[in-house]
């Protein structure tokens, strides 16, 4: 352990109670002695033990032969379904279906291709593959270890798996039963109980399980399975989630990742009950599930990560688990229902005209489940979801439609009821979600719809913070769908330091820097020491005006306070204070998206677009320097990330004050249309 190290351990052990450290010690030493042959037995408990519980073969057929919707149609009625309602869903589906069948693999920034046998211990960023050892001895966390071990993880999720299974259940093509079956025996094979990197995460685990019991319910079909795989399958099955329910993330780690692991319990306990542990499964799964949802879930339906990427992610968690709910006749509980449409309403609010929604906090793309390799709106799908689970018709108003996933999860019932609700979007000028500290304001100029977010909520759930960002008072604008003053999004999660710390840090938000320092204080590449406290004070609006502000303490004692002008059409003011003493370097960034960025006087400059510019200037009441920076790798400044591992370059203006405060900045946006949206193709 280096010097650097120390504050993040002790910040850490900080984090922990007494109860919870004894549990860590003894689950740590427990599991590096299983990988003694003598004591796994006795240590790792009934997951090891030869034989799944109950042949698939012969027998009551496994609930899970009757445990989602779409099962009351045969094979050929859900071909024919989806023929007459997607007539390029069968053929897209195939297409995916042949690439995986040639073992080419799209994950996150990279095509990974395996000429032959799949490698699924492959670290696609080094380019090697991870030693086959018990999984306690991988320390993947450790620099230089697995840089990519996200990428090993995003494959062997399986959520290719549902992919084969759907498009041999619609075409009737055998030969994606046949690559199913040989790459679910080829895992078996390569990943033994307790050796390798694919045992090393519960999460991992929990997301694996929910894909192979969806594939799993149609795999059983295929001329290529039989007893022996499916015994196989169902006995890596439960040692997975014998492994599971021995290794929650408790305590101070309890964020997504216990929800995730939980749902994979109440996976294998609800389709498998004649596993021996099932009822214990579900009975833990099922509790602690609804138990952390409240917990982790504010009241206005913003999650308490202050992530908007990791709330589809729950959203699925809790929609699939209230599903295997109902199945087994468990009501989930109201208040756990009533937060669920709370997340829906958070979703519409931020959601844009291009059905996408801003990366807020951490993101990496994931999601609970696959339903449809070719959806490129998921929050539109969720809002789908939501519609009708909650009979609203706002919510289908911004939806997709009635599309494939919505049709996996709810079968063919659900589109007579989706078909009779109305379609309309309630006229909202603010939004106000204050457990979450976001205000949302939708105006219209010139025809145009903008839409914005202020940013005035805490950095993350409990101390770890683990998927916050330093962006107290960060301010988002998009017209007509066009993102303009932008987040610059997550890019890595163990990648390089300087640019993990860069996108979660403040400088890649739209807000102040004081000192070069960021709001927040960065210990790990998950973990956050001293946290900047921000407070929505103002979000007010008469008519069509609106008066947001907020302030942050994150530079005691200085404090940062921003005050937010709307006429209600093309013009913003943003006012930044600065109140305290002394000299102090002051920063204050506007990020935006890909554009023309100019200056055209001493306080003045433009962002053009393809139908619209924003004129912006600026006053202070010191001096100031201007820099317009894209793409600058020393010191980091002008990238964003479009999605998880992709970085691009963007332009960012840059105001520079050395000076003593109190300082005041007034920044004014005024959009000018000079071209039709509908005509900007021409």
């Amino acid at each position: 352990m280096n010097v650097r190290q120390v504050p993040i351990y002790f910040h850490r052990l900080r984090a922990m109670s007494g109860r919870e450290m004894v549990y860590r010690v003894s689950r740590n030493v427990s599991a590096r002695l299983s990988q003694y042959h003598l004591l796994r037995k006795w240590l790792t408990g009934p997951g090891e033990r030869k034989g799944s519980g109950f042949s698939g073969a012969g027998g009551r057929a496994p609930a899970c032969d009757a445990f989602f919707t779409w099962q009351k149609m045969s094979a050929a009625q859900v071909g024919s379904y989806c023929d007459s309602r997607w007539p390029e869903y069968r053929v897209e589906l195939c297409q995916a279906a042949e690439r995986l069948r040639a073992h080419e693999f799209k994950i996150f920034d990279r095509a990974v291709t395996f000429p032959r046998k799949i490698d699924w211990h492959y670290d696609a960023v080094s380019g090697t593959s991870l030693p086959r050892r018990h999984w306690t001895r991988l320390h993947y966390w450790k620099p230089g270890v697995a840089p990519g071990v996200k990428y090993i993880w995003e494959l062997n999720r399986h959520q290719h798996f549902v992919t084969l299974a759907q498009a041999f259940l619609i075409s009737g093509n055998e030969a994606y039963g046949d690559e199913l079956a040989a790459q679910w025996l080829d895992w078996l094979d390569a990943n033994p109980p307790q050796t390798g990197i694919n045992w090393s995460s519960a999460l991992e685990m929990g997301l694996r399980l929910v894909s192979w019991t969806w594939a799993l319910v149609i795999a059983r079909q295929a001329r290529a399975w039989n007893a022996d795989i499916d015994e196989r399958v169902l006995e890596s099955f439960r040692a997975q989630a014998c492994h599971i329910d021995r290794h929650l993330s408790l305590y101070s780690s309890a964020n997504n990742h216990l929800l995730g692991e939980l749902l994979g319990l109440i996976y294998a306990g609800s389709c498998f009950p004649e596993f021996p542990e099932a009822a214990s499964w579900r009975d833990k799964g099922f509790t602690g599930l609804f138990r952390e949802l409240l917990r982790q879930i504010h009241p206005d339906g913003v999650i308490q990560e202050q992530s908007s990427g990791y709330l589809r992610y729950l959203f699925e968690i809790t929609l699939l688990a209230k599903g295997a709910a109902e199945q087994w006749g468990v009501a989930p509980p109201e208040a756990v229902l009533q937060r669920l449409e709370k997340m829906a309403e958070f979703v519409a609010a931020i959601l844009d005209e291009r059905g996408q929604i801003a990366p807020i906090g951490d993101g990496d793309d994931g999601q609970a489940i696959l339903l449809d390799p070719r959806c490129e709106k998921p929050y539109a799908d969720l809002l789908g979801y939501a519609a009708l689970l909650f009979n609203r018709s706002d919510f289908k108003q911004q939806s997709a439609g009635w599309s494939p996933a919505l049709f996996w999860i709810f079968g063919a019932d659900g589109e007579e009821k989706f078909n009779r609700m109305a379609a309309f979007v309630p006229q909202r000028v603010l939004q106000i979600f204050p457990q979450g500290g976001y205000a949302i304001v939708r105006s219209e100029a010139c025809g145009v719809q903008q839409l914005a977010l202020f940013d005035a909520g805490p950095l993350g759930l409990d101390a770890m913070a683990a998927h916050g960002h330093a962006d107290a008072l960060n301010f988002l604008l998009t017209v007509a769908g066009q993102p303009v003053l932008i987040d610059s999004g997550t890019y890595t999660y163990r990648g390089p330091r300087q640019w993990r710390n860069y996108f979660r840090g403040t400088s890649a938000h739209n807000t102040v820097v004081i000192d070069g320092r960021d709001q927040s204080e960065i210990l790990g590449p998950f973990q956050w020491g001293r946290h900047a406290r921000a407070v929505l004070h103002t979000a007010e609006a008469d008519g069509s005006q609106v008066v947001l502000a907020g302030s942050h303490t994150g530079y005691r004692p200085i404090v940062h306070q921003r005050r937010i002008l709307h006429n209600g059409r093309e013009r913003w003011e943003i006012n930044d204070a600065l109140m305290g003493e002394g000299a102090h370097r002051i920063q204050l960034f506007w990020h935006f998206a890909p554009c023309e960025l100019q200056q055209t006087g001493a306080e003045a400059f433009y962002a053009r677009f393809a139908f619209f510019q924003v004129d912006l200037r600026i006053r202070a009441s010191r001096p100031c320097d201007f820099e317009i920076v894209t793409g600058r790798k020393k010191p980091i400044q002008g990238w964003f990330s479009p999605h998880f591992a992709v970085k691009k370059a963007n332009p960012v203006l840059c105001i520079n004050i050395q000076d003593v405060v109190p300082v005041q900045i007034t920044t004014e946006f005024s959009l000018q249309f000079f071209k039709h949206k509908e005509d900007e193709n021409d």
